[in-house]
Parts: structure tokens; C-alpha cells; sequence
């Protein structure tokens, strides 16, 4: 399992908005059309309702894996019609981006499923905690490889468009390994009953945990997407540069995963710290992240921004392995259909949020331009970050059911 998540993360990555922003900034695109880009991608996980929806009664009669293995497959071969269209704009690139997350996060949605009726429930953070180690350590390695050949290509002088190239080439190798050990894994039991939306839409306490993380996923969706087009279309840092930056994000979250899974367990079992407090205390960090890159000299960035994206990975997997444990935890043990409701739920919620949010943060780098553009919009969302990690993070101190 390990082994997949890092191939998967791996293939995520080396499509993801990093190394899209990355191309952006080299390909001179304007900043108005980066929306396409950010915010259309996001869109897709609400197309995955739909697909949880259609898919739910075929689901409750067969194993998840095959599910999840076709699924996976359908949604990464579309990534390949870009080497038929080799000077595709951002609209194809965000179109193509948003059809295979809606399809991607619906096999996910069943994954969990699958998982949560194989995972022992007193060790669901440690399997996160792991699960999260083997993933970073695929992504920094996706981070490794890009760095090396947008150093290599851009080095020798190569057209703007071949490093891009050769990473969705690499991307689709991985997602085939992927796939590959996918498909050896046992196949499980079909959950016992068809996911059933209308029943959890009426929990008060599964919504306000889809509230509270969406609004805080929100925060991360103003300014997140837009780090690489700014220091590789503004500060003018290179590619390279910036790919080995995230690959150290990915290696403190690596090296810390282990430990933040067996922090929430002690959460959960009454010792230590509350989860809502725990999850406001690495939610206060991660908003400042930010703040350090108002600095716009890349002299001064070369120093500020290893060590900050190392320990931006350190709390970010703190983090995301809170809401992961959090999810398992709201969904508890009678059915496991509904860990695929909850997920693809919140999946939902989160990308409609981070898309609104996204787009927002591209007018409002519009609009800020006089006092700095981007920098500016480091400060607000910064300030929106803080807010939602001091006043409502707490909230989410008792696990929902």
C-alpha cells in the first residue's frame, strides 16, 4: 500500500498545480487565464458526486478494488490526449485536469470504503501516519526527478515546452506502477448498503465537519496555486529551483508522518492534546506560511525558502493526518459505505471551496497590484488562514457521529 500511494502521489504531483503554475510562468500565459488552470481542476471534485451516485448500487454488490482500479486508470489515460495536443492552451489543460479528478476522486471515494473496513480502528492514525510516509516519499521523489530535468533541459538551452513534456511522460509511468500494485492488493468486501447522501446531509455534526475544513481549505486555495507562477514568472527564480522547494515539503512531512500518526492517536485515546486543539495548533503554522515570501529579492529567497517549505511538510502533515484520522474516526465502525458518502462529501465541498477560492485570490492579485499584487495577497490570505485556525478549528475537539 505504501508503494502505491507514493507512485500515485507521485503521478498527482508531476500533473498537479505545481509544475502547471511552473508551465504557465515559462510559457509567458497571462495571469488572467490562470483560473483554467487553478480553479477549473478543483471543479472536478464535484463532478465526483455524481459519479459516487451512479456508481453506489454497483458498489454495494462488488469488490471495491476493480472499482477503484478502472477508475483510476480511465482517469489518468487522459492526461495522454495532451501528447496528441502538444500546444494545448489552459483551457484544454484545465478542462482535461478537472475531467480526471471527477473521475479520479470517485474512485477514491470508494477507496476509503475499502479501507475503512480493513483498518483496525485503534490504529487508524498510525495507518495514515504510515500511509502519509509512503506517499511523501513518492511525491519528493516526483520533485527529485522534475528538478533534475528542468534543470538538465532548461541548462541545455531545450525548448520551453520539452521539460513539461518529458515529466507528463514520467507522470504516466508512474501512475501505471501504480495501477499495477493496485491490482494485487486483496479485494475486500462490498460495503453492506448503498452510500446514502440524503442521511448524512442531515447530520448536523458530519456537516459542520465538512464546514470547518472547507473553510480552512479555502484559505489554502487564495494563495497556494499561485507560489510557482510567482517565482518563476515574477521573482524569476528557475523551475528547478522551485521543484526542489516543494521536494523539501515533501521530506519534512516524510519524516515526520510517523510521529504525528501516533500524536492523534494518543489524542483520540484522552492523552495529550484535544484534536481540536491539536488541529488549531498546526492550522495557526500553516497560515503563516506566507508570510516570509513578501520578500521578493531572490537573493534573500534562495535562504528563506528551503528551510520554511521543510517545516511548512513538518505541520502540513500534522495536519492532514488530523482529517484523515478525524474522517475515520466520524464515520466509526457500523458501515463502512459510509467513510465513501463522507468522503466524497467533504471531496466535494473542498474543491468547490478551494476553486471559489482560487479564483478569488487571481482577481484579487488583480486587484491588489498597487500595493504588490501577489504579496499583497500573501497578507490576506495569511489573515483569513489565521482566523479560521484560532476561532474555528477548536471546534472540531469531539469526533462527529
Amino acid at each position: 500500500m505504501m508503494a502505491e500511494g507514493a507512485l500515485a502521489l507521485g503521478f498527482e504531483t508531476l500533473v498537479g498545480p505545481i509544475y502547471i503554475g511552473a508551465w504557465a510562468g515559462k510559457m509567458g500565459i497571462p495571469a488572467e487565464k490562470l483560473p483554467w488552470l487553478t480553479a477549473l481542476p478543483l471543479l472536478g471534485a464535484v463532478g465526483q458526486l455524481i459519479g459516487v451516485a451512479a456508481l453506489s448500487g454497483l458498489a454495494s454488490r462488488l469488490p471495491l478494488k476493480w472499482l477503484c482500479i478502472t477508475l483510476s486508470s480511465l482517469a489518468r489515460s487522459l492526461w495522454c490526449l495532451l501528447f496528441l495536443f502538444p500546444s494545448a492552451g489552459p483551457e484544454m489543460v484545465g478542462i482535461v485536469g478537472a475531467v480526471s479528478s471527477a473521475i479520479g476522486l470517485t474512485g477514491t471515494s470508494f477507496w476509503m470504503a475499502w479501507m475503512k473496513g480493513t483498518v483496525p480502528q485503534r490504529f487508524e492514525g498510525r495507518f495514515w501516519g504510515v500511509r502519509a510516509r509512503g506517499s511523501t516519499l513518492g511525491v519528493l521523489s516526483a520533485h527529485v526527478i522534475a528538478a533534475l530535468t528542468l534543470w538538465h533541459l532548461e541548462r541545455t538551452g531545450a525548448q520551453k515546452l520539452l521539460p513539461f513534456a518529458v515529466l507528463l511522460a514520467v507522470a504516466m509511468l508512474s501512475a501505471l506502477g501504480s495501477v499495477l500494485i493496485l491490482s494485487t492488493l486483496p479485494e475486500g468486501a462490498a460495503p453492506s448498503s448503498r452510500v446514502r447522501f440524503k442521511e448524512l446531509l442531515r447530520s448536523r455534526p458530519h456537516m459542520r465537519l465538512v464546514g470547518i475544513t472547507c473553510l480552512f481549505q479555502a484559505g489554502m486555495g487564495l494563495v497556494g496555486p499561485y507560489f510557482p507562477y510567482y517565482f518563476t514568472h515574477e521573482v524569476g527564480l528557475a523551475s528547478a529551483e522551485v521543484s526542489l522547494w516543494y521536494g523539501l515539503t515533501q521530506l519534512g512531512m516524510a519524516v515526520s508522518a510517523i510521529f504525528w500518526g501516533r500524536r492523534w492517536d494518543r489524542a483520540f485515546a484522552g492523552r495529550g492534546k484535544s484534536p481540536g486543539s491539536l488541529l488549531s495548533f498546526t492550522g495557526v503554522l500553516l497560515a503563516l506560511s506566507p508570510l516570509p515570501y513578501i520578500v521578493r529579492d531572490p537573493d534573500w529567497l534562495h535562504w528563506i525558502g528551503p528551510p520554511e517549505y521543510f517545516i511548512n511538510g513538518v505541520f502540513f502533515a500534522g495536519f492532514q493526518i488530523g482529517i484523515s484520522t478525524i474522517l475515520f474516526k466520524a464515520v466509526g465502525k457500523q458501515d463502512s459505505s459510509r467513510a465513501t458518502v463522507l468522503f466524497s462529501v467533504l471531496a466535494a465541498s473542498q474543491g468547490l471551496s478551494s476553486a471559489a477560492a482560487a479564483w478569488l485570490g487571481s482577481k484579487l492579485a488583480l486587484w491588489l497590484a498597487p500595493l504588490g499584487g501577489f504579496r499583497a495577497l500573501w497578507v490576506v490570505g495569511t489573515l483569513y488562514r489565521l482566523s479560521v485556525a484560532i476561532w474555528v478549528l477548536p471546534r472540531l475537539s469531539r469526533s462527529p457521529r
